[in-house]
């Protein structure tokens, strides 16, 4: 797969950074944790950003930038660049995963028959159709 590098207009500093070093790591097998991806840019850049702001930084390059970002909490576990359509389902699947679970949190703490969880439903499925 070929990437594109982000716009340099709407990049962040802390998307810029991430982006340096996940450039390089094309594939699952080459996954970098969150902790050695700080540590990476504590060295190299100087900065320290907490795992929040790493996961934010992430999801700008995903969101605004439209890079391909897996991540793994199996073994190599942490985030790579997809580099196989293997991957990209993988990555998917584990995202669609996490939002049903959160769904069903969401579901158990409010009751299965409030109105705002069926709203909320709708609104997924709606802004999920626009994305694509």
């Amino acid at each position: 797969m070929n990437y594109p590098n982000p716009n340099p207009e709407l990049i962040t500093a802390n998307e810029q950074a991430i982006w340096d070093e996940l450039m390089w790591r094309r594939g699952l097998r080459h996954a970098v944790e969150i902790a050695v991806l700080q540590g990476i840019i504590y060295i190299v850049h100087g900065r320290h950003l907490s795992e929040r702001e790493v996961k934010a930084a992430v999801s700008g390059l995903i969101m605004r930038h439209g890079l391909r970002i897996g991540s793994s909490r199996q073994r190599p576990s942490g985030y790579y660049l997809i580099d196989s359509a293997d991957e990209l389902e993988a990555t998917c699947r584990s995202l669609e995963r996490q939002a049903v679970q959160m769904f069903r949190r969401v579901r158990a703490l409010r009751g299965a028959g409030n109105a705002r969880l069926l709203e909320l439903a709708g609104q997924m499925i709606m802004e999920a159709g626009e994305e694509r």
